[in-house]
C-alpha cells in the first residue's frame, strides 16, 4: 500500500469514517458506544466542526484507512480551550504507524489553535492506545473506576492529558 496522506475530512468521507468507527462499536471497548452510529448522527457531528475541532483522515490508494478528531471536552464555555482527541484506524491497517501519524497531526493542530489541553479518555483495557498517547507526551491525569459496561465487562477510564502550547517549537 502506498504511503498515506493526511488531509481534512470532507462530507464525502463520512461513510468511510462511520464504517471504521462502527466496526469498533460492535467489536471493541475502545469506544463505550454500544449501538452503531447512524449516518444522520455522523453528519450532524461533522456539521458542528470548527477550526479548533478538526477531523483529519489518512488516505491511501483512494481509501480512507484511519481518522482522528479534536472535539469539545465539555459544553461549558470555560472549557473552550480544552479538547478531547479520538483516533480510529481501519482494523485491516493496524500497527502501521497511522495512529501516531494522526495523533502528531492533531497535536500540531491543537498547538496552532493555541489550545491549552488535549484530553484522551481511554478504556483501561486498551494498553496500545494508552502507550500511543504516552509516546507522544501525554501523562496520566486520573482514572475513573467501573464507569462503563460493555460485552459483559466492567470498564475503567484512564484520562491522559497533554498541554500542546507547552511543547518545544517544531523545527521548520
Amino acid at each position: 500500500m502506498p504511503s498515506p496522506t493526511l488531509r481534512d475530512a470532507t462530507p464525502a468521507d463520512l461513510d468511510a469514517i462511520n464504517a471504521i468507527y462502527n466496526h469498533y462499536v460492535l467489536s471493541s471497548t475502545c469506544t463505550f458506544q454500544i449501538a452503531p452510529e447512524s449516518p444522520e448522527s455522523r453528519a450532524t457531528w461533522f456539521a458542528n466542526r470548527t477550526p479548533s475541532h478538526p477531523v483529519i483522515v489518512a488516505e491511501a490508494a483512494g481509501e480512507i484507512i484511519a481518522w482522528g478528531s479534536l472535539s469539545p471536552f465539555h459544553k461549558r464555555e470555560a472549557f473552550a480551550a480544552t479538547v478531547e482527541n479520538s483516533i480510529y484506524v481501519h482494523h485491516l491497517h493496524l500497527r502501521r504507524g497511522l495512529g501516531s501519524l494522526l495523533l502528531n497531526a492533531l497535536i500540531l493542530r491543537a498547538r496552532s489553535a493555541n489550545l491549552l489541553s488535549i484530553v484522551a479518555a481511554i478504556s483501561s483495557d486498551q494498553p496500545g492506545s494508552i502507550a500511543l498517547h504516552q509516546s507522544h507526551g501525554f501523562s496520566e491525569s486520573g482514572r475513573l473506576l467501573e464507569v462503563g459496561q460493555k460485552f459483559g465487562k466492567t470498564l475503567d477510564i484512564v484520562y491522559l492529558q497533554l498541554f500542546p502550547t507547552r511543547l518545544p517549537a517544531q523545527p521548520s
